[in-house]
Formats: C-alpha cells, structure tokens, sequence
C-alpha cells in the first residue's frame, strides 16, 4: 500500500495522470482483497473520474477491465460481465489490441454457452493480431471445451491441439495441465487410449 500511494504521489507530481490512475486500481483491488469494499470502490470510483477528468480512454478502459477482474475473483460472475462489456467500447476507441483479447476471451468464460463462441473466436483472432500467447491459448481451449460440449469432438481435438503450443509458450502450469488433461479427454472418445496416457 505505501508502494502504491508513493507511485501515484509521483505521477500526480509529473502530471502522469495515466500511472496515477492505474495506481488507484491497483489500490482498489488491494483493498477489495483487504475485504475493505468502501475504500475498494473509493479507489476505483478515483481511477474512473480521473480517466474521464484527463480523457484517458484506453486507461478508462483498463480500469473498468480491472473493476471486472476484480467484481470475477470475487465471485460476482454477472457484475465482472457488465464491466467488461463497458470496457469493449474505451478499448476499441484507443486501438489496445491486446486488452480487448483479453476482455472478450474473459467475457467467453462468464457468459452462457451460446454468446461465449463469437467472444471467444474474436478473443483469438485479437489475440493472433497482437500476439498475447497466453490469450490466444485459453481461448482456443475454452473453444475446444464448447466444441467438446456440443460434441463436435474432432473439432476440439483440433483446437486443444492449436492451444497447445501457445500454453506451453506463454500460459500458466494450471493452463497447460487442464489442456493436456482436456486433450487426454479427446484422444479417449477418439480410441486412442495409448496416446492419451503419454
């Protein structure tokens, strides 16, 4: 917490209004998780006003996708879409690229199953443009999931196999080890039980 104010005191003083106002995010999902909803709002309301005070578009959107990551981790799965659906447009107007994967391969995983595939392909083809590994694999992989659902599964197959290699570039151990796990799935239902085990 002094680390933060001590940032966003810096930029006030060089008119970084950018770096103060994700300062203030920052600070609003610290004191979220402090379970300190009014000085977690208190924050994120300052991040807010201050993007809109200094028409900081692409930051206004980064703090709302934050707001939403931050309404997601704690459990509040309709609030975290509504946030980064108002994220989209500020994202979209600044050309951040790499945020608005980011935005609709998160969107893909809270919404029902019927919206979550165009997000979810947007997010990839975001991704591919900007070149956020980490992205472009979970949103092939939430895609191989879907598929998998709806039991296209040689479609799935295909997908998890694609994600694979940009997990294993960029995604988390937890991301890589539910896509293997996923991909094990699959080679099952297609017989190949000796190529699942590997």
């Amino acid at each position: 917490d002094p680390r933060l104010r001590a940032l966003r005191a810096s930029a006030d003083a060089d008119g970084d209004h950018r770096t103060a106002s994700l300062a203030e995010a920052a600070l609003g999902r610290l004191y979220s998780l402090l379970d300190d909803r009014t000085s977690a709002d208190s924050w994120f309301d300052a991040a807010e006003a201050r993007t809109e005070a200094h028409a900081l578009v692409g930051t206004r959107g980064t703090v709302v996708y934050q707001r939403g990551l931050d309404a997601y981790g704690r459990g509040l799965r309709t609030d975290a879409a509504a946030l980064w659906r108002r994220a989209v447009p500020y994202l979209e107007r600044a050309g951040a690229v790499a945020e608005l994967a980011s935005v609709h391969s998160a969107l893909g995983y809270v919404v029902p199953p019927a919206e979550a595939r165009p997000l979810l392909e947007r997010a990839v083809a975001l991704a591919r443009e900007a070149r956020v590994l980490s992205v472009l694999g979970r949103s092939l992989h939430a895609l191989s999931e879907g598929a998998f659902v709806e039991g296209r599964w040689a479609e799935a197959l295909s997908l998890v196999d694609e994600a694979l290699p940009a997990l294993d570039a960029a995604g988390t151990p937890v991301d890589r080890a539910r896509a293997r796990i996923s991909r094990a799935r699959l080679l099952r239902f297609h017989g190949d039980r000796e190529e699942a085990l590997v």
